[in-house]
Order: structure tokens, then sequence, then C-alpha cells
């Protein structure tokens, strides 16, 4: 027992040395490092630290920032290998409505080209969760998602068209994603793909359509 105590006196002075702190009175917290889950100890208001077991840079954001939250800024962080994870950690984040943690996870994913983290970092700018409404980039983002395949994404894209939030409000537009997401049997997408031809939105008005994808949608 005594030689563990030793190790973690050791790996928490050399904590304190990589982090620039010394033996003052300074309160200690203890962090664990997202890499390995070394213990490390270190004064609360330290903004960066390195885990000496593995190496491993974290950045500590401050009490009192939004979302305090631990992010690795050196090598990839093991918890995070690919995108799957990385919306899944996201999405841990936004159940306890820490928002801009769930955003910075969802930017990582969708700068790896992932079509369902497009669409979920969309639906937070879109419904402005954490105060980040940003309806430009939803819609931007919703057509990239819909470009890459994903059904509900295009969905959205055409009902922002549609109601013109986001973008200038453009039935033909709006008629082409709503499309796209009825041909892919998204079913409230084939409901206002009906309504569409009914009224002629963005497209030549057809009651035959209109009724073809009416009934389709009531089928789904």
């Amino acid at each position: 027992m005594s030689s563990m105590n030793n190790l973690y006196a050791t790996l928490t002075r050399k904590a304190k040395e990589m982090a620039g702190t010394g033996d003052g009175d300074e309160e200690q917290v203890e962090t664990l490092c997202t890499g390995c889950s070394t213990p490390l100890l270190h004064v609360k208001n330290a903004s960066t630290l390195k885990c000496p077991m593995c190496n491993t840079y974290m950045k500590l954001e401050l009490e009192g920032q939004d979302d305090a939250r631990v992010e690795e800024v050196g090598p990839s962080n093991p918890k995070y290998k690919d995108a799957g994870q990385l919306i899944r950690g996201a999405a841990k984040h936004a159940a306890k409505k820490s928002y801009k943690s769930a955003i910075d996870l969802l930017v990582r994913a969708v700068e790896l080209g992932d079509a369902t983290a497009m669409f979920q970092l969309a639906n937070i700018f879109r419904d402005g969760l954490g105060g980040y409404l940003y309806p430009d980039r939803a819609i931007a983002l919703y057509k990239r998602a819909a470009d890459k395949g994903h059904k509900e994404a295009a969905a959205c894209a055409g009902l922002m068209y549609g109601m013109g939030f986001g973008a200038d409000k453009s039935f033909s537009d709006g008629f082409y994603y709503t499309q796209m997401a009825a041909e892919q049997k998204v079913p409230e997408a084939m409901c206002t793909l009906g309504i569409m031809f009914l009224g002629g939105l963005g497209c030549p008005r057809s009651i035959t359509e209109s009724t073809k994808w009416l009934e389709a949608a009531s089928r789904a």
C-alpha cells in the first residue's frame, strides 16, 4: 500500500510540475486522465495538464465557464476514436444539457464527414438548444447530410425552405428536398409532398401525384 501511495505522490508531483504549479497554498483538485484514468492532482485554476503515465495533454476549463469539462487537446483521446464514438459522447453531454461540449464533439464528427453528426448538430442549431440558435447553419448542415443520403435531414431541409427559416423562403428548394425524403419513405415528407402537389407549391399542380403521396403517407 505504501508503494502505491509513493507512486501516487510521484505522479501528482510530476503533474504539478508539468502544469507549472508549485506547492503553495492554492487549492488542489483531482482530475482523472482522459487517456489512462490515472488520478492527477493539480491546482484548481490550472489551464493545462499532462499525464506522466501516458503523455496525454488535457485542457482544463476553469470553474464558471460554460459547461466546465476536461477535453483532450494533445494526442487523440482513446475514448473517441471514430465518428460513432464522438456522436455517442455528444449524446451523453446533450442529455445533461451540456450543449457546448456536445457541439464540440459533433463538430469533430462532422469534420469526419458523418451525416448523422451533421443531422444532430443541425437539430441543436435549429432548436436553439443551450442558446445556440443558428438556423442558417442548421439548414446548411441538413443539406450536407441530405446529400449524403440522410433522409430525415432532407425532410428537415425541405420544411425549413418551405417556412423560410434559416434561408429565404423557396418552395422549389423545399419541394426538391421534400421529394428526396419522400422517395426514401419518410412519412411526414410523403404527406408534405402530397400537399405541395395539391397546391402547386414549388411544382406543377397535380391531383394524381397529390393523391398518390397522401395515400402512401397514410399507409406508412
